[in-house]
């Protein structure tokens, strides 16, 4: 079996949009209550991300 790369690159949203930071912070901390995270290591990573997307 062999995929068509087209079709599979042509599926694949070009950016990614992402929660605000205090938003995904919130649902961290809902997820993991232990967690250490806080806002702005939330924001780094969405950095990284978009960087990484970008």
């Amino acid at each position: 079996m062999t995929s068509d790369r087209g079709e599979n690159r042509n599926s694949v949203p070009t950016v990614a949009e992402f929660p605000e930071p205090a938003e995904l912070l919130n649902q961290l901390k809902a997820r993991r209550k232990k967690s250490k995270a806080d806002l702005a290591d939330i924001d780094a990573i969405l950095g990284v991300l978009v960087a990484y997307n970008g």
